[in-house]
């Protein structure tokens, strides 16, 4: 198996991105499909210069990570109906990884996305236990509001920076023999 490559966001990062919002959860023609990885699909976000994976479930959850350039940091994204209703304010999530270790972070809900829509910053390490993990459960006030199978991400996470540097490597400027800098 291939070893999940060092996750750090100065390997991934070129400055400079053309928006300073955070990333829509949906796909569009703004972020077309770079490749399918078991059941996930890796993005790329044109508008944010980044590439992310993401993944529907039942009952119309959906999960979104990515690369936020402008932001210089890693991204995570949920989607639930049910909390249309209920996030109106920012909302403390607890995300665990297979029951072990724990995140804590504030969600910020993102109603231009869509309702039930809401968005967190996250770090490396988050992304390496999200790209290790077997299941994800995410907490509300104690409550399990969504737990989620993460089968194939360590693939995808893997493809995800395959694209982000592909996407890097397009921006180089190659000067003309002689006149590097």
């Amino acid at each position: 198996m291939r070893a999940l490559r060092a996750l750090s966001l100065g390997a991934v990062m070129l400055a400079g991105c053309a928006s300073d919002a955070p990333p829509a959860m949906a796909a569009t023609a703004q972020s077309p499909a770079w490749k399918t990885v078991g059941t996930w699909m890796v993005h790329v976000d044109r508008s944010l210069g980044g590439c992310f994976v993401m993944k529907g479930f039942d009952g119309g959850i959906g999960i979104r990570v990515g690369l936020w350039p402008l932001g210089r940091t890693w991204y995570l994204m949920l989607e639930n109906p049910d909390w249309a209703r209920d996030v109106a304010a920012d909302y403390p999530l607890e995300i665990s990884f297979d029951g072990y270790r724990s995140w804590d972070g504030i969600a910020s809900p993102m109603p231009s996305q869509g309702p039930g829509i809401v968005a967190m910053r996250i770090d490396d390490e988050w992304l390496a236990d999200f790209a290790v993990g077997h299941v994800m459960t995410v907490r509300h006030q104690g409550r399990v509001v969504a737990q989620l199978s993460l089968s194939g991400t360590y693939a995808a996470v893997n493809e995800m920076l395959d694209c982000q540097e592909a996407i890097n490597e397009s921006r180089v400027v190659h000067k003309p023999v002689g006149q590097e800098a």
